[in-house]
């Protein structure tokens, strides 16, 4: 009897080393954390999002000047909060139904596109 005990305890003992120590996750962001930094920035449009803004979409000629594109100018804040405010998001991440922008050149990378989305959920910081 003593003998089947120590056999159920060896096999307990066992099971919960196999079960715990099989629990890895093999997922990029976890290997190679792409977004480092990123996450601890804080979005202000005179911090950060003036500069993605400018880089993606203004300085190209797109959503500046006197006829930006679709009508949608992003060269101050205001126009730039409104343009949050109506969704510009879903065509920063190339959601379906949405136009996907920047037009013609690769999507903004994740780190941008997060910094752009906590701007927009601590509603809309300007400095």
């Amino acid at each position: 009897m003593k003998k089947f005990s120590v056999i159920i305890v060896v096999v307990v003992v066992a099971i919960f080393v196999v079960n715990f120590s099989s629990c890895y996750y093999d997922k990029e962001e976890y290997l190679y954390n792409q977004n480092a930094g990123c996450t601890d920035t804080v979005s202000t449009y005179n911090g950060q999002i003036k500069a993605i803004i400018n880089q993606n979409c203004a300085f190209s000629g797109c959503h500046s000047g006197s006829s930006p594109s679709s009508g949608i100018g992003l060269e101050t804040y205001a126009l730039t909060k409104t343009a949050a405010q109506n969704g510009f998001m879903c065509t920063i991440n190339w959601e379906a139904g949405c136009s996907k922008m920047p037009k013609n050149a690769n999507q903004l990378g994740a780190c941008d596109r997060e910094v752009l989305q906590r701007w927009i959920n601590r509603g809309y910081p300007e400095n």
